[in-house]
């Protein structure tokens, strides 16, 4: 994983998208112990998922 997230700084788009579907079921599952409701968890996990895209572009 260290690899991934060093291509994903020096630019590797496809790096950065492994790396948001490699965490996308913690995600998942700790919007799952929160809400508990499949509807309510699709926007948490793409909300989560915004701000490191954006961090990512900068």
């Amino acid at each position: 994983m260290d690899a991934l997230i060093t291509e994903a700084k020096n630019g590797d788009k496809e790096a950065f998208v492994r790396l948001i579907r490699m965490n996308k079921q913690s995600l998942y599952k700790t919007a799952w112990i929160y809400l508990r409701d499949e509807q309510d968890i699709a926007d948490p996990c793409k909300i989560q998922s915004y701000p490191a895209m954006k961090i990512y572009r900068d």
